[in-house]
């Protein structure tokens, strides 16, 4: 009996290694969904059960039917964490091999990438040169004024080839006057302005440019910094009244989307984006 009882507390010790609170926090105290209750809530609750039926069956309290229950509830968390800890080793491996290149390379993209965004409203390409960044090739060693252009989606041409992006007008404007002046194009969609401070680390050492520009807009970057601030900040904060079983979904969902990040970047790699649906959700949520 003790040691088949012994086998049931391994695997439920196994579980809720990764089903507590300090793992939780471990993996994922870097993105929003660490503040949701509702999940630290799980983890508590599992972990806490865990230990509840260890003890259980360690004094022999429970049937054999109810601890033969508990088998493929573990094993379900197992699998789960399993999966977890690959996607975080794929990350982790994508990772290393882009820091290997930024000492000439990737700066802010996967260097040498090809990828065309097809969706409603646009299609184009959007490829990235030797440095990682979307812009014609660019060498480290400067032979005239440079310029080094910091935004999002806005810097980066979204909608648009490179050369209608604001950074390469500016440079063609430049040239029209009479002026030879490098702009590079730094810009990358999604990201706000708490991530510039983070490019700019990487890309001034090797870029060495004469002037930054960052591209902000005041109903996006400068309304996103507002709004961090005052989420991190505000005792008081205004959310939107939603049903709980929507907000219960979504917190899911991006749960399952930050767990298994890896996964569906490898899987999506190279298919054209068709942002509709994405955009509709958004919509509606904000």
């Amino acid at each position: 009996m003790k040691n088949n009882n012994a086998v049931y507390i391994f695997f439920i010790l196994l579980a809720i290694s990764f089903w507590n609170p300090l793992t939780f926090y471990l993996v994922y105290h870097n993105y929003d969904i660490y503040a949701s209750n509702t999940l630290k809530g799980i983890f508590g609750l599992i972990s806490l059960s865990g230990i509840i039926l260890i003890f259980l069956i360690n004094k022999n309290k429970l049937s054999q039917k109810k601890k033969d229950l508990s088998f493929p509830f573990s094993i379900t968390l197992i699998s789960f964490a399993f999966f977890v800890g690959l996607n975080i080793l794929m990350g982790a491996l994508k990772t290393k091999k882009t820091t290997i290149k930024e000492v000439k390379t990737g700066l802010i993209f996967e260097p040498g990438s090809r990828f065309k965004y097809k969706t409603t409203e646009f299609d184009f390409d959007a490829n990235t040169n030797s440095l990682g960044l979307r812009d014609t090739e660019i060498t480290t060693t400067k032979s005239k004024p440079r310029i080094l252009c910091i935004g999002d989606s806005w810097t980066f041409g979204w909608g648009v080839d490179v050369a209608n992006s604001w950074p390469k007008k500016l440079q063609t404007l430049f040239k029209e006057n009479g002026k030879d002046v490098e702009v590079i194009n730094g810009g990358q969609p999604g990201i706000s302005t708490d991530n510039y401070k983070k490019h700019l680390l990487k890309a001034l050492p090797v870029l060495k440019p004469d002037i930054v520009l960052v591209g902000v807009l005041q109903l996006d970057d400068l309304a996103q910094l507002g709004e961090s601030y005052v989420f991190r900040n505000s005792k008081d904060r205004i959310v939107e009244k939603l049903p709980k079983y929507k907000v219960l979904t979504n917190t899911l969902l991006q749960f399952l989307k930050v767990s298994f990040s890896s996964f569906i970047d490898f899987f999506n790699k190279g298919k054209i984006a068709n942002q509709k649906d994405e955009w509709s959700l958004s919509a509606s949520e904000y």
